[in-house]
């Protein structure tokens, strides 16, 4: 009879729980062969979160060098000259005012001018007239009511409150954006960051993108309020802030992709509406409508792509020009335009009896002591500036009275003042037309 052998039993191991690290493509950076990154609407419907984070991060790395001259042209209308390279965000929690003290622009023209046009062509209130064409008194009645509802609407959602720095952008920038969202059953405006809306600048060649992008840091509590059935997704997503700045703000907050697609053709059914995280995707449902909802409002419409031109970029190159002739004029008149005293060097006078600040300068002088203030510049130099200012204002067509809120000398009728505004006016008449 045959014995079989008996099997020695192991002792168990203990296996240790680890968290396993996900790593996701969201950096937009090219596939393996040159070939770009996959379309993100060919993804299956609510898993299309990786291919979308790196189509916006392609683009934006397309986009570097507009994203730098959005930097500065920040830097110029908040004052401050500071160092910007190709990577500079608009906004930095470690940024100190204090540091940046003595490197302002003296003459801000830009800024003068940029809140001057606001002044005069955003106090108008954009409105959505209701006109019914040869109705009844029943129809022109429902009309004027439809009339003050869409002005309540549009007061209630804030658009009025949001529209100056929607108009403001447009003129430092060239764009400014407004988002009309339904948020908890009501309609709500927001205006958006320069650097948050994100297009692709080939979609957008005539000024008509399909599909557009709102990349916005939203509080996590937030989501988890609005998104709980994704509580753990929401909760292992990377914070927005990177390095240092983490440790900056109390705030934790979660880089959120909006995303809206336009249908092909108006029978299509492949329209999109995509809410995702890094590693997510909170919404994704389909959008019919054949208009994105966020606005675009241009200061110069742009010849070609999605992106116009602003008051800053109109006026960088004698802005700079402006600035660095007030250095020069500031450290010439610290170091030449000094008061000094020639003082006979005989005389036997202590120079320590002269305790005014004053420079005092030993010479052979045989006559009593000579005071001299030197001139700084010549009356060319300031004659220049001021030209350079006046002609920053007439490029743009305003009145540098107006930027004082001053009024030509000798206007006083009230004839000669509305002439004086209608001038002005029919200069802003394009730019006041497309705003409303």
């Amino acid at each position: 009879m045959k014995r079989t052998p008996s099997k020695t039993v192991q002792p168990s191991k203990t296996i240790k729980s680890t968290r396993e690290t996900k790593r996701y493509n969201t950096r937009g950076k090219p596939a393996p062969g040159g070939l770009a990154v996959r379309r993100w609407y060919d993804e299956p419907q609510g898993d299309c979160h990786e291919a979308l984070f790196a189509h916006v991060a392609g683009i934006k790395n397309r986009q570097i060098r507009r994203r730098y001259e959005l930097a500065v042209f920040q830097q110029m209308y908040v004052n401050a000259l500071q160092n910007i390279w190709a990577g500079s965000s608009l906004f930095s929690a470690t940024l100190s005012t204090a540091l940046t003290s003595y490197s302002r622009i003296s003459a801000n023209v830009v800024k003068s001018c940029v809140d001057t046009a606001t002044a005069r062509i955003a106090k108008a209130k954009p409105r959505a007239f209701i006109l019914p064409n040869k109705g009844d008194y029943k129809l022109k009645t429902k009309a004027r009511l439809l009339q003050k509802f869409c002005d309540g609407a549009m007061k209630a959602s804030g658009f009025y409150e949001q529209s100056e720095d929607v108009f403001r952008d447009g003129g430092i920038y060239g764009d400014g954006n407004v988002g009309l969202f339904a948020e908890d059953g009501a309609l709500k405006a927001r205006a958006l960051k320069i650097d948050e809306v994100v297009i692709d600048q080939v979609d957008g060649m005539y000024d008509d993108p399909q599909e557009v992008h709102w990349e916005h840091p939203t509080p996590r509590t937030e989501l988890l309020a609005r998104y709980p059935e994704f509580e753990r997704e929401i909760e292992e997503a990377r914070m927005w802030w990177r390095g240092d700045m983490a440790f900056m703000s109390a705030k934790d907050l979660v880089n959120v992709v909006h995303t809206w697609r336009r249908p092909s053709t108006g029978q299509a059914k492949d329209g999109r509406h995509v809410v995702a995280i890094c590693n997510a995707t909170l919404l994704d449902e389909g959008y019919a409508k054949d208009y994105l909802p966020i606005l675009r409002w241009h200061w110069t419409p742009p010849t070609y792509g999605p992106f116009g031109t602003g008051i800053a970029l109109e006026l960088e190159g004698m802005q700079w020009t402006i600035t660095n002739i007030m250095r020069d004029i500031a450290e010439s008149i610290h170091k030449y335009a000094v008061p000094r005293i020639f003082v006979d060097s005989l005389s036997g006078l202590s120079q320590h009896q002269i305790t005014n600040e004053l420079a005092v300068i030993k010479a052979d002088l045989t006559r009593p002591p000579i005071f001299v203030t030197p001139q700084a510049m010549s009356p060319d130099v300031y004659q220049y500036v001021q030209w350079l200012i006046d002609q920053c204002f007439k490029q743009l067509g305003l009145s540098q009275l107006s930027a004082q809120s001053e009024k030509p000398a000798g206007l006083n009728s009230g004839v000669a003042m509305r002439t004086y505004q209608d001038v002005e006016t029919q200069r802003f008449a394009i730019v006041g037309q497309r705003w409303e």
